[in-house]
C-alpha cells in the first residue's frame, strides 16, 4: 500500500500480485489491482479483479458496484453498467456517486426523463452539491446542442451560487450556449461585476 500511496504503481502491483499468490481472495489487493487497471483504462483486467472481489467481499459493495458499472460504461456496455449502478444504489441509496454516474449515462444516451429523475434524487440527497449537478446537466444538454435545457440548468446552477466565470468561459461543453444572446444576459444578471 505504501508504494501505491507514493505513486510507485508498478511496485505496488507486484506486491499486490504476490499477496494474491498466497491469499487469492485478499480484498484489499483485489480492489487496488482493479482500481489500478481501471485508472490505466484496462477495463477487462479491472473487471477480472472487481468480479473476483464481488464474489468474496460484501463490505465494499456500493463502491465496488460503482467501479464495475463505470468500467462497463466506458466499454459501451450500457446494460451491464446500468445493472451495476442500480445494484450499488440498492446497497446504499444515498451513495450519490452511482446516482450521478447513472444520471450522466442516461443524459448521454438520450434518456432525459430517467436522467432528470436521478438529478432530482441527487439534489434531494445531497443539496450541498446541487450547483455541481445542475452545472454538469447544463453542460450535458449543451454538448448535445439543446440550448433551451442548457440555459435552464445553467440558470439553476447560478441560483445555487455558480460564480466561476473563468471555468465557464473555458468549458467547451457550453460552446453552443456562448454563441446565444442569452449567454451575456445571464452572466450580467448573476455576475454583475464581471467583465464579459
Amino acid at each position: 500500500a505504501w508504494y501505491r500511496d507514493n505513486n510507485d504503481t508498478k511496485r505496488a502491483a507486484s506486491y499486490f500480485l504476490k499477496t494474491l499468490s498466497y491469499y487469492p481472495n485478499q480484498a484489499y489487493a483485489l480492489y487496488y489491482l482493479g482500481t489500478m487497471m481501471q485508472d490505466d483504462k484496462k477495463w477487462n483486467e479491472a473487471l477480472t479483479y472487481f468480479h473476483q472481489l464481488e464474489n468474496t467481499d460484501t463490505l465494499t459493495y456500493p463502491k465496488l458496484f460503482d467501479k464495475i458499472a463505470a468500467c462497463y460504461d466506458s466499454m459501451g456496455n450500457l446494460d451491464e453498467a446500468k445493472k451495476y449502478y442500480f445494484r450499488s444504489m440498492e446497497y446504499d441509496d444515498l451513495y450519490t456517486s452511482s446516482q450521478e454516474h447513472l444520471m450522466k449515462m442516461f443524459f448521454r444516451n438520450g434518456k432525459m426523463n430517467s436522467g432528470n429523475y436521478l438529478l432530482d434524487l441527487l439534489v434531494k440527497n445531497k443539496p450541498s452539491d446541487a450547483l455541481v449537478y445542475y452545472y454538469n446537466v447544463a453542460a450535458l444538454y449543451a454538448s448535445n446542442g439543446d440550448v433551451t435545457n442548457g440555459f435552464y440548468y445553467l440558470t439553476k446552477s447560478f441560483e445555487k451560487g455558480l460564480d466561476d466565470i473563468d471555468f465557464m468561459q473555458n468549458d467547451i461543453r457550453l460552446k453552443c450556449l456562448k454563441t446565444q444572446p442569452q449567454w451575456n444576459k445571464l452572466l450580467k444578471k448573476y455576475l454583475p461585476g464581471v467583465e464579459i
